[in-house]
């Protein structure tokens, strides 16, 4: 049963048997919070259509030009900036498990 939702969260099988349970628990909670997170986009995405549908149903003359809408362009990140920020994050979850083995009396 339990290799079955391995297997589901799209993780090969050939890998469940090197997974320790902590491993499988977290891919089963990250492919369950990426669903939850896919069906909240969705429903606002129908909440939002519906809205529009209702708009250009009732006030066809009072709907927004989307053609004019223009996108929040992101900054680009170059190479240097982009090692800096990995560097920052590797270094906070260091710390963290670090800590968290400190607390266990694990080694460090």
């Amino acid at each position: 049963m339990l290799a079955a939702h391995w297997v589901r969260c799209g993780q090969p099988i050939a890998d469940f048997a090197l997974a320790t349970m902590r491993e499988i628990r977290a891919a089963a909670t990250g492919t369950s919070d990426r669903i939850d997170d896919e069906m909240q986009r969705a429903r606002v995405l129908n909440q939002e259509l519906a809205t529009l549908i209702s708009w250009a149903h009732h006030k066809p003359d009072k709907m927004p030009d989307f053609t004019k809408a223009q996108k929040a362009k992101q900054p680009e990140m170059d190479e240097a900036a982009a090692a800096r920020l990995l560097f920052a994050h590797a270094s906070a979850f260091t710390a963290r498990h670090n800590a968290y083995q400190a607390r266990r009396g694990g080694v460090q």
